[in-house]
């Protein structure tokens, strides 16, 4: 065994990640996954449901809401869209905050692009990045959003 390898190794070691999952971002998705659904109608976006946990009871204040995510560059986690049916209810936010405390878990950044969605957006780029930062985002060169672990999430 090379050092190099020895060292890899011993960095998913300590990224105590699921057996099975070689790295923190294969985690995440395996856990985003398991709690998301297939959208039927839109291949690449998966659907997300408020509800408790124990019970898996939907809570009605929270619709469902899509997300497009899949892997970003250096191990991020890419946030291409994000959607909700019924607009102005805070379902996108709570989906959002979701995302984020996931992410914070698996200790891993989300990356994205702001960009209004559909014809007659109810956010314009102002909005939307102002939207973003009251979730711990930082926007970049006006458009492209990060968003890093919180402190004491897993590493």
């Amino acid at each position: 065994m090379t050092g190099e390898l020895a060292t890899d190794i011993l960095e998913i070691e300590e990224r105590r990640v699921p057996y099975g999952c070689a790295t923190r971002l294969e985690a995440f998705f395996d856990d985003f996954y398991a709690q998301t659904f297939e959208n039927l109608f839109v291949d690449h976006e998966r659907i997300w449901v408020h509800h408790l946990p124990a019970t898996g009871k939907v809570l009605p204040e929270h619709g469902p809401v899509g997300f497009e995510v899949k892997p970003g560059f250096k191990g991020r986690v890419r946030l291409s869209c994000i959607r909700s049916p019924e607009k102005g209810k805070g379902h996108a936010s709570a989906a959002l905050d979701w995302l984020c405390k996931l992410a914070d878990e698996y200790g891993v950044e989300i990356e994205g692009h702001i960009e209004p969605v559909g014809d007659k957006p109810r956010l314009n780029v102002n909005q939307l990045r102002a939207w973003y930062k009251r979730h711990g985002f930082s926007v970049i060169l006006r458009t492209n959003i990060v968003r890093f672990p919180k402190e004491g999430a897993r590493q």
